[in-house]
């Protein structure tokens, strides 16, 4: 009987020292899950940040080439229509010019 007693009060405080390990082991488990969690949940929103960082400067870049783009197309167009007028007066002086030497051979022709 004694040693029965002995043997259930050992087996008894083993019991209370695993369940005790065990309750340390799930307390250190959820801290470091709560770490990881808020690791996870920074990590996010530096992404989330550089991201939207990274849209904002690449909209930028893209608005500065745009309007680049748009006074360049500007300028062609406009020296685009000056050499088209310039061409319009050069031909429309030759075309005259052709006319007149036209009615003047038709007069000399006429004689």
């Amino acid at each position: 009987k004694g040693i029965t007693s002995e043997h259930n009060a050992i087996t008894s405080d083993l019991v209370v020292a695993n369940e005790k390990a065990l309750a340390e082991v799930k307390n250190t488990l959820e801290e470091e899950r709560k770490k990881h969690a808020e690791s996870l949940e920074a990590l996010k929103s530096d992404v989330e940040k550089t991201s939207k960082s990274t849209a904002a400067m690449h909209e930028a870049e893209f608005a500065k080439i745009a309007s680049a783009h748009k006074v360049e197309i500007e300028n062609m167009r406009k020296s685009h229509d000056s050499f088209i007028a310039s061409l319009n007066a050069s031909h429309s002086s030759a075309m005259s010019n052709n006319k007149e030497g036209l009615i003047k051979l038709l007069d000399a022709q006429s004689k």
